[in-house]
């Protein structure tokens, strides 16, 4: 994990400033770690939303809130930047699963931080270490791998989203 954080650090410092385009973010983090991530685009919006009603609707969606499920039935493309970030990352989460790449990150704001983006690179990595999510191209397939995958698109979105302080 080491190699790949210093990797990550050193593509960093190529940005002057504290701050990181997400789009150049997006693709140290896939570097990085290994995972197909892809950045929600606007012209995704609808499709995505259309597309997590109907999953939620057939109870295809068992899991998470009824709160939260329920801000994503009565979402709208025009109010999606009003959704918390709780509501937008299940949505990104059922487009992966569709799209067919690992982690998708439906934040709203045009930079991050190099220290969120370091810390998120670390906590996928961690993750990854902890589950042995070594060939997870190769077994995606399996159940409990997309479960693991599931997780970390959910906890990374999450983490990238917030606005908690986060460690050095």
């Amino acid at each position: 994990m080491g190699s790949e954080l210093f990797s990550a650090k050193r593509e960093l410092q190529k940005y002057p400033g504290n701050e990181v385009p997400v789009p150049d973010a997006v693709s140290i983090v896939a570097r990085v770690t290994g995972l197909r991530v892809h950045l929600f685009r606007d012209d995704e919006i609808s499709h995505a939303l259309e597309y997590a009603r109907q999953l939620i609707a057939s109870e295809k969606v068992r899991q998470g809130p009824y709160n939260v499920k329920n801000e994503v039935v009565k979402a709208s493309r025009e109010a999606w930047a009003d959704l918390t970030p709780l509501a937008r990352s299940p949505v990104g989460t059922l487009w992966a699963e569709k799209t067919g790449v690992e982690l998708v990150l439906t934040t709203l704001d045009p930079v991050q931080t190099k220290e969120k983006i370091l810390s998120m690179t670390a906590n996928i990595l961690e993750q990854k270490r902890r589950y042995a999510l070594v060939g997870l191209k190769q077994r995606q397939d399996d159940s409990v791998n997309q479960t693991i995958v599931t997780a970390l698109q959910t906890a990374s979105k999450a983490y990238l989203e917030s606005d908690v302080p986060k460690l050095s």
